[in-house]
């Protein structure tokens, strides 16, 4: 898990710097070279957040099938399971935050941030619920609810995507 954590931290920060940039940029007013404007451009910063989500979803399955076939021994501690559930609250309080902007200000980026948030929300969900099986009832589960979670995460990339490109086109 710590590699697929790893890149989900390096996602999370490139998001978060496409989404400022894609968003700044759209707002800039028309010119010579762009008569229609840069509104586009944020549309473009969504597609490239929802495709990092479909990648973590994919990198997620990759490695709970990993786990499924290679089954590691877990350590948890109980500080570890309360920071885990405190960090979940927040996962998913920023990603309904962001959904609910992204709603109001018509900012796709926004709603695509707000998702991968959300399915950073959820793949935590599996790993304290795996936790705690795992520490109080000793059962590994780990892999198998990663590949579930996997696929909630991979059905909204694609959903994203969708979206954007029927956007993009018009």
């Amino acid at each position: 898990m710590d590699i697929t954590d790893a890149i989900n931290n390096i996602s999370d920060a490139g998001s978060s710097i496409i989404t400022i940039f894609g968003s700044k940029l759209a707002s800039k007013m028309p010119d010579e070279d762009h008569p229609y404007g840069y509104g586009r451009t944020e549309y473009i910063g969504g597609l490239i957040v929802s495709v990092i989500v479909l990648m973590l979803g994919f990198q997620f399955l990759k490695t709970s099938v990993e786990n499924i076939f290679a089954p590691e021994p877990t350590n948890f501690t109980m500080p570890f399971l309360v920071f885990l559930f405190c960090a979940i609250f927040v996962k998913f309080a920023l990603g309904f935050y962001y959904k609910k902007i992204g709603k109001e200000t018509k900012s796709i980026s926004l709603r695509a941030v707000g998702q991968e948030a959300l399915g950073d929300a959820v793949i935590s969900c599996v790993i304290l619920v795996s936790a705690a099986l795992s520490y109080f009832a000793n059962i590994q589960i780990d892999g198998y609810a990663g590949a579930l979670a996997s696929f909630f995460i991979i059905i909204n990339g694609v959903l994203l995507i969708k979206e954007i490109f029927y956007k993009i086109i018009g």
